[in-house]
């Protein structure tokens, strides 16, 4: 083989390689334009989920202050709806500052803000959730009698023995410290593991936890050094993981 011949394969040589460049480059921003569409798909479905939230919170919320303003002189039952008519607002008020946020959240913005902004969205959208689950044991027998009351007119209270009231409310405010110091161990025992992750998206919403898996797609595929970049963000979120609880663990500890 002769000089002339060498010249030429080292030419066909790297004509090849810038060919497969531009197809790989191209490949890749293909793939990285379909992962950002799929990810505005997912969190345009959340938002349509978090409308129907919005929705039906207000309704219940307006329902339980019609039956407030209709019961104003009947205190037993005022006492029973005034913690439920609570709950519906701070659902309702989670709701709305969680719409506008995602209203005004740039997923053409850097991964990792975008993934922060969202894991502070998470630890509010768990905090409700938290309360509503500490207070269930205690409010349940309210619900049913605010309900009952409410639909029908009967109050379930004429033919309870008020012993289960008691007995209701002695376990539900005993069920409240329990809970919170199983939480808090939960929170501390798997706050590292990849479950435990996947456990506080499924408490936060199907719905928003897809979204976050679509983000998450979308981050693996950067260009050039992204992939660096991504795997040092990684290990930054990792120390700080091991250094303390996240604002999602924090919510339920």
């Amino acid at each position: 083989m002769n000089g002339l011949d060498l010249d030429a394969l080292r030419a066909g040589w790297k004509h090849s390689q810038r060919q497969l460049d531009t197809s790989l480059t191209l490949d890749a921003d293909t793939l990285r334009a379909a992962l950002r569409r799929r990810t505005g798909a997912a969190f345009r479905r959340h938002r349509g989920w978090l409308l129907a939230s919005l929705v039906a919170a207000a309704l219940t919320f307006g329902a339980l202050l019609a039956f407030l303003v209709a019961h104003f002189d009947d205190a037993v039952y005022r006492l029973l709806a005034s913690p439920l008519a609570l709950l519906a607002l701070a659902e309702l008020s989670v709701d709305w500052r969680q719409w506008r946020a995602l209203a005004a959240l740039d997923l053409d913005a850097p991964v990792v803000q975008v993934q922060t902004t969202l894991d502070e969205l998470r630890g509010r959208l768990l905090r409700p959730a938290k309360w509503v689950l500490l207070s269930s044991v205690l409010l349940w027998l309210p619900l049913i009698l605010v309900l009952v009351k409410g639909l029908t007119g009967t109050d379930l209270l004429d033919y309870l023995h008020p012993s289960v009231v008691y007995v209701n409310l002695l376990v539900g405010v005993l069920f409240v410290p329990i809970a919170l110091l199983v939480m808090r161990w939960a929170s501390w025992r798997y706050r590292q593991r990849p479950g435990f992750e996947r456990f506080l998206d499924d408490v936060a919403g199907s719905s928003f936890g897809k979204a976050r898996q679509q983000l998450a797609a979308q981050r693996e595929v950067r260009p050039g050094d992204g992939f660096r970049r991504d795997a040092a963000d990684t290990r930054r979120s990792r120390r700080s993981g091991a250094a303390g609880p996240s604002p999602c663990a924090a919510a339920l500890a």
